[in-house]
């Protein structure tokens, strides 16, 4: 994980020749100007790369323009997007260990299950299931009754969802009392990689260990990116 931030931290991006923010130090080029921007993996409880200057790339939203700043320094050069399908979902389901349940949704995408299941028909809208991924995700992560239901309001029968997401999410649940228990009487956990994780707070443990198992994942593709990009006319920009 050392290595991968530190060859985030020597990444250089390209900004438009008009962007500039005081905490980058630019290198001016003929039609644009290049800054990188310093990681760490020290900061965060599950070992999260993220950026510690005062710009922060991982945190631009998807709608906002400030993107827009942020240009390819190739002559007709796309920036490519690479992301993950529910990703904290799919590994959640993976920890359950449950065979039956991840047979039956290993390639399925849970938070498009769970608007299903909300709405009760087989055709949801991308909307929807924005909604539903909302919910999953709360549910996962510990998310008490009163907040699920008040998400679960634009329904008609908000109670009824919820009980039809639990027992879809039976497995998941499960595992995520379990991995709560475990944390309480070892006082850590042990990620799937040998790494020791020291939550903060006692309900967040199982969400603690997904983030985690995440950063692990990611940290493990961006070796083999590292090692697909060499020579290529190509530049890894950053992560999330």
């Amino acid at each position: 994980r050392d290595i991968i931030t530190c060859w985030l931290s020597n990444r250089k991006i390209a900004f438009l020749k008009s962007f500039n923010h005081p905490a980058l130090n630019f290198q001016y080029r003929t039609k644009f100007k290049l800054a990188k921007i310093n990681y760490s993996n020290k900061r965060s409880l599950t070992g999260r790369i993220i950026a510690h200057d005062s710009y922060n790339p991982q945190n631009l939203t998807k709608e906002g323009d400030e993107r827009k700043n942020i240009i390819s320094r190739f002559k007709n050069g796309k920036i490519v997007l690479f992301d993950y399908s529910a990703f904290e979902a799919r590994i959640a389901l993976y920890i359950t260990k449950d065979a039956e349940f991840i047979k039956n949704n290993e390639h399925k995408d849970l938070h498009h299950e769970i608007a299903k299941i909300i709405h009760d028909r087989d055709c949801v809208s991308d909307e929807e299931r924005i909604k539903a991924k909302t919910i999953n995700i709360a549910i996962i992560y510990g998310g008490g009754e009163k907040l699920i239901l008040e998400r679960l309001k634009y329904v008609e029968n908000p109670e009824n969802a919820f009980f039809k997401i639990k027992s879809f999410l039976k497995p998941i649940i499960d595992t995520s009392r379990k991995i709560i228990n475990e944390n309480k009487e070892n006082g850590c956990l042990i990620g799937g990689w040998g790494n020791f994780i020291y939550p903060e707070k006692e309900y967040a443990a199982f969400q603690n260990l997904i983030s985690s198992t995440a950063t692990e994942i990611v940290v493990d593709k961006l070796f083999i990116l590292k090692e697909l990009l060499k020579n290529k006319k190509t530049e890894f920009l950053f992560q999330v």
